[in-house]
């Protein structure tokens, strides 16, 4: 499939609102019963491996048909879309029917929409009162990450996380942390001229000054004309070891608790012909 998933978008949406040329449908849009369901997810995952990875990746990320994940297009399609052009294909184009049931489409489905939507639209199959117990005690998480004002600095604030990532982004910020630039918060450490050093992450860093927050949290402000050294370091302040430390077990607990975390709990992102709930 060469064809962008711009034009996917707009081919569904014209084949759903009209119905053999006799106009735009009045029916209601239908919701995808399986959305957010682990074992409906996995399953639309393996069908999606068997029947849509020679054109999609094994993953999603593309290949001869567009990347499927964190995609803005799907993001913005309606589950009737989605599930129409899952199921008929795109006429004209080398997208093919599937020809699946209808459960089997809204798995499909499921699982597409777990690679786009927000994690707290798509929990893990975790226990997040384990989780909280994980990120405030033994996981440490907390020495650096504050959620609604109650934590450290050295890290970004996690009160929207749930809003803000997908299950595969969240994920690989634990296990992986050195994977991603941690704009806003890179590690560094400055030495005065007097021989001072502090390390921290930098803040405001400009040609003539700088600011780091401390591994205490403390602000600290600078005229480079007052340093002898700045030294930035691509290593993360966060542990690379959770996969060991934590087991699955672990990670999908810690994920299951800030999947709950968003600023404005109860919104969803609204799709069309959908109200915002």
């Amino acid at each position: 499939m060469t064809r962008t998933l711009t034009f996917v978008l707009l081919t569904a949406s014209v084949c759903l609102a009209q119905d053999h040329g006799q106009g735009p449908r009045t029916s209601v849009e239908p919701v995808n019963p399986f959305t957010g369901q682990k074992q409906a997810i996995d399953a639309g995952e393996r069908r999606f491996k068997q029947s849509c990875a020679a054109c999609h990746g094994p993953e999603a990320e593309g290949g001869r048909g567009p990347n499927l994940a964190e995609n803005p297009d799907l993001q913005t399609m309606s589950d009737g879309q989605l599930f129409h052009t899952i199921q008929q294909g795109i006429p004209g184009t080398a997208m093919p029917p599937s020809n699946l049931p209808d459960n089997d489409t809204w798995e499909v489905a499921a699982f597409l929409r777990s690679l786009n939507d927000p994690i707290s639209e798509n929990p893990v199959a975790g226990d997040p009162e384990a989780g909280r117990k994980l990120y405030y005690g033994a996981a440490h998480c907390s020495d650096c990450h504050a959620i609604r004002g109650q934590g450290g600095f050295l890290g970004s604030d996690l009160s929207n996380i749930g809003a803000r990532m997908t299950a595969k982004q969240l994920r690989q910020a634990i296990i992986n942390p050195d994977a991603s630039p941690h704009i806003g918060f890179e590690p560094v450490s400055v030495t005065r001229k007097d021989g001072m050093e502090f390390k921290g992450v930098a803040r405001n860093n400009s040609n003539y000054s700088i600011q780091i927050i401390d591994t205490k949290g403390h602000l600290h402000m600078f005229d480079k004309s007052d340093l002898k050294q700045i030294v930035f370091d691509d290593k993360s302040f966060m542990p690379d070891n959770y996969r060991q430390t934590l087991g699955p077990d672990g990670i999908n607990n810690i994920m299951a608790f800030l999947a709950q975390q968003v600023a404005r709990p109860g919104t969803k992102r609204p799709r069309p012909g959908q109200a915002n709930k």
